[in-house]
């Protein structure tokens, strides 16, 4: 963004005050690692980026990921992290001041999942004292977004108004899943981890 608003503001010598990060042999952690998780992953590795999970609901893995049992562990070996969970009780600021202070000093923290993942004043914090290098957030714990929130000042914070999934073509293949779904659902087909309330399901539960 700060590149973006030099060029047209005419201050092309802002290219020798870079604060780019290089991705090439970082790792970026994935907390959960579901189908969303696993193709964000397909698409680090193009980047040369080493992949870590932290999902304690994982069964299979792939040879090339480091898995990881705590959170904590995780964490002091996350350049960039990542996260694809949904918002429980359990998960509600999986990233708080704590979480943060474990991250190495240059690390990005990745938010467009759920918000309520992130402890968001503890991470503008995080940012604001250079504890970590920025976040890139696409949800928020309230939405909108209030002008009073301590992420708005922060230029090293990239927002986005949960809009991560908004192309023409995610509308369009979520509404086809939608009715493919129910088509499933009346046939006795439908697959039991799309579904939210299990026990709905009576003799197809799980």
């Amino acid at each position: 963004m700060r590149s973006h608003r030099a060029v047209r503001e005419g201050r092309f010598s802002a290219r020798g005050q870079s604060l780019s990060v290089e991705l090439s042999g970082k790792t970026m952690l994935l907390v959960g690692y579901g189908q969303i998780g696993r193709e964000v992953a397909r698409r680090a590795r193009a980047f040369g980026l080493e992949i870590a999970v932290y999902d304690p609901y994982l069964n299979a893995i792939e040879a090339d990921v480091r898995r990881f049992a705590a959170l904590d562990d995780a964490l002091a070996h996350a350049d960039i992290v990542s996260l694809h969970a949904p918002l429980t009780p359990e998960t509600r600021n999986i990233l708080g001041a704590r979480e943060l202070a474990l991250l190495p000093r240059n690390a990005i923290v990745v938010n467009a999942s759920r918000g309520g993942l992130v402890n968001e004043e503890a991470l503008a914090e995080a940012v604001a004292s250079g504890a970590i290098h920025g976040a890139g957030l696409d949800t928020f714990d309230r939405e909108p977004l209030p002008l009073s929130s301590p992420l708005i000042g922060q230029d090293r914070i990239v927002l986005s108004p949960h809009s991560a999934a908004l192309t023409e073509g995610a509308l369009i293949a979520m509404g086809v899943k939608t009715v493919e779904n129910v088509l499933d659902g009346l046939d006795g087909r439908l697959d039991p981890q799309l579904v939210v309330n299990r026990t709905a399901m009576g003799g197809n539960r799980p």
